[in-house]
């Protein structure tokens, strides 16, 4: 009789381990987010930004960064495998800005498009994913910029014609609010080799044409925030 009670207590410890352990197992596939195959992206960078795009003095624009921009609005599309993916990314922005210090009156205005291709690794942590790889992009960007020195109403033109080609490492985290909807943020390192081109007209109708081929560095912090629908 005790034999049999002790078979039957096993049995009902058995059962019970078993059944908190699918439970368990359950419990961590219902938390977890697989990666559906298709993923399509708004892209907002530069989100804590405050300063204008460009300014002018006479002779040349005073933003350090002009061969790293990139615009603050994009559209992405990743296709994903088990624990990978290959993704692409363009963006475009227009601007239209004037300075004015009650002596000089600097006016720009132009465009920056951007479109890269890449491939990243993710690792799936629950509903956060770390992914890390790399795009290679190109990127164009042309400015105008005028400067007036209003008290003797000279007027000086700067046009800017910058080309770069160059690859993107990154890292980045997302979070899965369901299967079909997350957010995600990327730090990136950018190296890359851009083609300028100045053409300068000063205010005593001399011009002046300059030409330079150079190499660039860069990182963005994570100031840009993606919204991700996936199916």
């Amino acid at each position: 009789m005790k034999r049999n009670k002790l078979i039957l207590a096993f049995c009902l410890a058995g059962c019970l381990l078993s059944t908190a352990i699918y439970a368990q197992d359950s419990l961590q596939h219902k938390n977890s987010i697989p990666p559906l195959r298709n993923e399509v992206s708004i892209l907002f960078g530069h989100i804590f930004s405050t300063t204008d795009v460009f300014y002018v003095n006479d002779t040349s624009f005073q933003k350090s960064n002009t061969e790293s921009y990139s615009p603050k609005l994009g559209l992405g599309y990743k296709y994903h495998f088990k624990k990978s993916a290959i993704r692409t990314k363009v963006g475009i922005q227009y601007w239209d800005n004037s300075y004015d210090n009650n002596t000089n009156l600097d006016h720009t205005k132009g465009n920056c498009s951007i479109g890269s291709i890449g491939y990243e690794i993710s690792h799936i942590f629950g509903r956060l994913t770390m992914f890390y790889g790399a795009d290679i992009f190109v990127r164009s960007l042309k400015t105008t910029g005028t400067y007036t020195t209003i008290q003797l109403s000279d007027i000086s033109q700067l046009k800017c014609s910058i080309k770069s080609i160059g690859i993107n490492p990154f890292i980045g985290f997302a979070y899965f609010f369901t299967k079909n909807i997350s957010v995600s943020s990327e730090l990136f390192f950018s190296f890359s080799e851009s083609m300028v081109k100045k053409d300068i007209l000063y205010a005593n109708s001399q011009s002046n044409s300059q030409k330079d081929n150079h190499q660039n560095f860069d990182y963005s912090p994570p100031y840009n925030i993606s919204l991700n629908m996936h199916f």
